[in-house]
């Protein structure tokens, strides 16, 4: 597709104005991550149990990175 064509400029003018930023946030890691009382009911109870925000990063952690004991020097 060459840049005269006219989806190509459309593409192009839609984008030129749109920006992406990455947002990283860790809260203090002794809070509680919980649902939202406004999200919850009787009839509607949270998907997920409360968590402490340090046990839900350890767990995420082991989740996602790879065991490195194997390079650990052995006495």
């Amino acid at each position: 597709m060459a840049i005269s064509d006219p989806c190509c400029i459309r593409f192009l003018e839609m984008v030129k104005n749109d920006f992406a930023f990455a947002f990283f946030v860790e809260p203090n890691h002794d809070c509680l991550l919980e649902c939202l009382p406004t999200c919850k009911s009787d009839s509607n109870l949270p998907k997920y149990p409360t968590i402490k925000c340090s046990t839900y990063l350890s767990q995420r952690y082991k989740k996602t990175h790879a065991d490195l004991s194997f390079y650990e020097k052995k006495n």
